[in-house]
């Protein structure tokens, strides 16, 4: 008599089934909407900014905050923010308001389902560059929607904190590496100002992508094709 599947692989795989049935994530070639995909799948991001503040002044500091580009199931492709004058990232962006922004499926249970370390180009990510810009009127009223349908407890944080709302505007791609980290020959076959224009979110992903993924540079390079 054959013996049964060990519980513990089977586990495993209806964990592997479930997470890729449940973010039912975009096929990995058409890498723009795997990147807009993840910018609606995290509801938070680490932002990285010049530090102010001794004894890290002028240094780069790194930071947690909450974000959403929509209520769940509808994606903007813009990643809101509640933020506070108070917050010392934010009196960073002052002095300089460069920032990136970084996201990972890491911070979804797919990853670690699948046996990807986060890490690994598998385990898909984003890196965005640009600044912070503060938002009013049905812009905000938006930001409020997407940014409390995804973080309820914000409605409580203390009122006499100033809260305003805010998105990531991308002004920029972060340029190659170092030579010898990687074959650069991707950054002169897809040139940044098409990845720019994907990440602009003025229009729908395109859904037809010839890409390469430049394992440093903690992004895809894409390109129409």
């Amino acid at each position: 008599m054959a013996s049964s599947p060990r519980p513990a692989l089977l586990l495993l795989l209806l964990g592997l089934s479930w997470a890729s049935c449940r973010l039912h994530i975009p096929p990995h070639d058409q890498v723009a909407r795997v990147a807009r995909f993840i910018a609606h799948q995290c509801d938070w991001a680490s932002m990285a900014t010049i530090s102010t503040h001794a004894p890290v002044a002028g240094q780069p500091f790194s930071n947690v905050f909450s974000v959403s580009d929509g209520p769940p199931g509808s994606s903007s492709g813009v990643p809101y923010m509640y933020l506070t004058h108070m917050e010392v990232s934010v009196q960073d962006l002052q002095v300089h308001p460069q920032a990136s922004l970084s996201m990972s499926l890491a911070q979804t249970d797919y990853c670690r389902l699948q046996g990807f370390d986060p890490q690994s180009p598998l385990c898909a990510h984003i890196i965005l560059s640009g600044s912070v810009v503060q938002v009013n009127g049905t812009e905000a009223d938006y930001a409020k929607k997407a940014l409390f349908s995804r973080h309820p407890e914000m409605i409580d944080w203390p009122t006499d904190h100033s809260w305003f709302f805010a998105k990531f505007n991308i002004t920029q791609v972060p340029g190659p590496p170092q030579p010898g980290l990687l074959d650069t020959s991707c950054w002169t076959r897809y040139p940044g100002h098409v990845l720019l224009d994907i990440f602009s979110w003025t229009r729908p992903a395109p859904s037809r992508l010839t890409a390469s993924f430049c394992f440093r540079s903690g992004f895809w390079i894409t390109s129409e094709g």
